[in-house]
């Protein structure tokens, strides 16, 4: 009980790290506006209305969405990189950089790409308030994709990922699984990653989505793994988000049943990962070998004269004579 509890509180640090990094990277860009809305009003700043101003910093920070995030995953990268040094860790074996075959890096980002497919179908199918979407959309999709393709790509299909699967997998699943059972392991990492989400939509569809990376990071024992479906996954939402819907469009995409789409996509999910199960990393088995005594290298000592009673020294009743 100790080691899983002390296991536990290894596993929350490198959350709060990351969590702790957005914050002081946005705090450290509210400043920046602060100051820089000073120097704009000048004399001026006295007349400014308080709302009018608190508003602006806020959707000055909202715009600067992008940059927040990545700023935020390079220092949390940074601190995992500097723990381990300090430990000294070698970062490719204790997180497990592993070379990975071709067949696994298919099956990777096919999944995170089907997954996607499944995600959005299923809430689509499911009975969420149209406002409860809108008011994600606004919050999740329009801010973090609205710095830019390549600037926003970058950040949210690549260092996103990269940094989460680096603390979640990497470093709270690993140290979950040394003080606990592998399933609860796996389950804890899942709820600690969809918790730091907090937006109530958003942690409903990323906790199965964070037990999928999560056996994949098992199944293969190689972090790229579950990465590079990590990647699949944010950049087919990035690269929908930069796509325009027309009115029309939207108004056909309303009237679809997606029950069946949402039924074949998680069909396509279970199969791609029963395959990554089929070609799971196995623990080498220790051989069997059937006990056999050790030839002897040398011959027996002889026992040393007068060790065993001789013949001519036992009587007939059995007592041995002192050889008077």
């Amino acid at each position: 009980m100790k080691k899983a509890i002390i296991s536990i509180l290894q596993a929350v640090i490198f959350p709060l790290v990351y969590t702790a990094s957005q914050v002081v990277v946005t705090m450290i860009a509210v400043v920046i506006d602060s100051v820089t809305l000073l120097v704009n009003q000048g004399a001026d700043i006295a007349l400014y209305d308080v709302a009018e101003m608190t508003e602006e910093l806020t959707g000055g920070i909202m715009g600067n969405i992008v940059w927040i995030t990545l700023f935020s995953c390079l220092l949390t990268i940074a601190v995992v990189f500097i723990y381990m040094s300090a430990r000294g860790l070698k970062i490719r074996s204790e997180l497990r950089f592993r070379k990975i075959g071709i067949g696994t890096i298919l099956l990777s980002l096919a999944v995170g790409l089907v997954m996607n497919f499944a995600t959005g179908y299923i809430i689509s199918v499911l009975p969420i308030p149209e406002q409860v979407i809108a008011d994600y959309n606004e919050l999740v999709g329009d801010n973090l994709f609205s710095g830019g393709f390549v600037i926003s790509f970058i950040a949210m299909a690549v260092v996103v990922p990269f940094t989460e699967e680096l603390v979640f997998r990497g470093m709270s699943f690993n140290f979950l699984r040394r003080g606990m059972a592998l399933t609860l392991a796996l389950i804890l990492q899942s709820l600690l990653f969809a918790g730091i989400h907090m937006i109530p939509l958003q942690v409903a569809y990323v906790l199965p989505t964070a037990v999928t990376l999560g056996l994949i990071y098992m199944w293969t024992d190689n972090l790229i793994a579950p990465v590079l479906a990590h990647i699949s996954y944010n950049g087919f939402s990035a690269i929908i988000s930069m796509l325009q819907v027309t009115e029309d469009a939207a108004e056909v995409a309303e009237t679809v049943n997606y029950l069946p789409h949402a039924l074949i996509a998680v069909a396509i999910v279970i199969g791609l990962m029963y395959l990554l199960y089929r070609s799971r990393v196995r623990p080498i088995p220790v051989p069997h070998h059937e006990w056999k005594p050790r030839k002897q290298r040398f011959a027996p000592q002889m026992p040393y004269p007068g060790a065993y009673p001789q013949p001519e020294n036992i009587q007939q009743n059995g007592d041995i004579s002192n050889g008077q």
